[in-house]
C-alpha cells in the first residue's frame, strides 16, 4: 500500500486528485495534514510515502519537504500540483527537489500513474508540459550558456550528461557507450557532484538551464560504431 499524504491549507486544493486516489480497488492509504512540520515527519516514518503539495508552497519549505525520506531513501518524494501548465513551474519544483508535478486537472489514470512512478522512485512529469518544458529550456540554454570548463566535466561526463537528458538509464548508457553499468554509475555520481545537483533529474534540468548539453550531444553524434562486445570499465 502506497501512502499518499497531501499538504492542505493553501488555495490549491486537492478534492479531485483524492477523490482518485481514494477510489475502490486502490491500495492507497491517503492522509491529509495542515502543515509542512507534520509532512516532513510522515514522510520521514513511511519508506515510499509520497507527498502532494501545493504549488504556492515556498522554495524553502518544498526542499524540506523533498530532504525529509533522507539522502538513504531512493522511493517515494515530493509531487507539486499546479492549476495551469507552466514550464518554468516545473523547472522551478524540480530545482527545490521535487521528484514529480501533476495538474489540478490531471486525469484519473495520469494520476495513478504519477504517484506509481514516485513511489517507485522515479520522476514524473505530464506529458502535456513535456513540450513546453523543452522550448523553455532551450531558450534558457542560450541565454544562459556557460563553458562546460566551469564544471571541470569530462568529455565521457558530457555523453553521460546527454544520455542521461534523453531518459536512458545506466544500462542503456552503458550499451550505448561501450562501458560498464559500474563506470556510468561512476560518472553519474561525478556529474551530480561536480554541478551540486542531488539527482539526475536535477542535473538534466541545471545542464539545460546552463547549456551544457550541446557539446556531449555533438561528441554522442561523432562517436564512431565500435564492434560489439561486452562492456569494458
Amino acid at each position: 500500500m502506497t501512502t499518499v499524504i497531501v499538504l492542505d491549507g493553501y488555495p490549491t486544493t486537492f478534492d479531485r486528485i483524492i477523490d482518485a486516489l481514494r477510489a475502490p480497488r486502490l491500495t492507497h492509504d491517503v492522509v491529509v495534514v495542515d502543515s509542512v512540520d507534520v509532512m516532513c515527519t510522515r514522510l520521514r516514518g513511511a519508506l515510499g510515502a509520497v507527498g502532494l503539495v501545493p504549488i504556492e508552497v515556498s522554495p524553502t519549505d518544498l526542499s524540506r519537504l523533498a530532504a525529509a525520506p533522507g539522502s538513504r531513501s531512493r522511493l517515494g518524494g515530493v509531487i507539486v500540483v499546479a492549476g495551469f501548465e507552466s514550464a518554468g513551474v516545473v523547472a522551478q519544483a524540480i530545482s527545490a527537489g521535487a521528484r514529480g508535478v501533476l495538474l489540478l486537472d490531471s486525469p484519473p489514470e495520469e494520476v495513478m500513474i504519477g504517484v506509481r512512478a514516485v513511489a517507485a522512485g522515479h520522476p514524473f512529469v505530464p506529458p502535456s508540459i513535456l513540450a513546453t518544458l523543452a522550448t523553455a529550456l532551450c531558450r534558457l540554454a542560450c541565454a544562459h550558456s556557460k563553458s562546460t570548463a566551469e564544471y571541470a566535466l569530462t568529455d565521457r561526463e558530457l555523453d553521460v550528461l546527454s544520455l542521461l537528458a534523453q531518459g536512458h538509464p545506466n544500462k542503456q548508457i552503458a550499451q550505448k557507450l561501450f562501458i560498464s553499468a559500474a563506470t556510468v554509475h561512476s560518472h553519474v555520481l561525478s556529474i551530480l557532484r561536480k554541478l551540486g545537483v542531488r539527482n539526475r533529474t536535477q542535473a538534466v534540468v541545471f545542464a539545460q538551464q546552463h547549456g551544457l548539453l550541446c557539446q556531449g550531444q555533438s561528441a554522442l553524434g561523432a562517436l564512431a560504431p565500435q564492434p560489439t562486445g561486452g562492456p569494458v570499465g
